[in-house]
């Protein structure tokens, strides 16, 4: 009975320490993928002035 009991508690332990384990690590990767974008969209802000509308060349144009 106590062994019973022992192992079960340890089963039990174990699931829970993945399970916070996983949590743990889904956490870190969204705060990774939200650091990602915020310099992305920092990177693009300084990039907007850069861009002219400008035509595009007829000999670069594909006429039938």
């Amino acid at each position: 009975m106590a062994a019973t009991i022992t192992v079960t508690t340890i089963i039990i332990d174990k699931q829970f320490e993945l399970r916070d384990m996983r949590a743990r690590s889904i956490s870190r990767r969204e705060a990774s993928l939200e650091e990602e974008h915020q310099a992305m969209r920092e990177f693009l802000k300084g990039t907007e002035d850069e861009y002219e509308m400008k035509s595009i060349p007829d000999t670069f144009r594909y006429t039938r």
